[in-house]
């Protein structure tokens, strides 16, 4: 959030790979990069960052203007996984979403959000099945309308 990366922070982590082995990873041991990190292949199981002491005050500000932030940009009045797709630099892959004319679209209980084209709402019970046909939809209409592939920020376990 505002131009930070927690991956700036993390210490060490200990993981679990697929197989169910535990490792430590140190930081020089972890590549991060916008909305990615090596981390992918594993499960996280906790990790140590390095906070700096700042005062109360600074602190409360910034907690206060991130979240005012969040409430103007971003759909947050209904259960949602936050951005879906990551965005296509050096794009935008909400205003994509839009300009494809799907805000409001709806599959089953999930819809695209009228305020934040990239947030799918869970708007009545929404399964697993509707937000996939919706995400499916979406990179449909964004490749035939600006040949971009919109690959998604979520994971998706099947």
């Amino acid at each position: 959030a505002g131009g930070e990366n927690i991956g700036d922070l993390v210490q060490k982590a200990t993981v679990m790979d697929y197989n169910g082995n535990i490792k430590i990873l140190s930081k020089k041991d972890i590549k991060f990069e916008y909305r990615k990190s090596s981390l992918v292949k594993f499960i996280i199981l906790n990790a140590r960052i390095k906070l700096t002491k700042k005062n109360k005050k600074e602190i409360k500000d910034n907690i206060r203007k991130y979240l005012e932030y969040r409430r103007n940009t971003q759909d947050i009045s209904l259960p949602n996984a936050g951005c879906i797709f990551k965005n296509p630099y050096p794009e935008s892959a909400g205003r994509l979403i839009d300009l494809c004319g799907l805000k409001g679209k709806r599959r089953g209980g999930a819809s695209v959000s009228l305020r934040h084209a990239n947030f799918i709402l869970n708007r009545n019970q929404a399964s697993a099945c509707d937000v996939i046909k919706l995400m499916h939809l979406i990179k449909k209409s964004v490749k035939n309308k600006f040949n971009i592939d919109l690959e998604p920020e979520i994971k998706i376990w099947q």
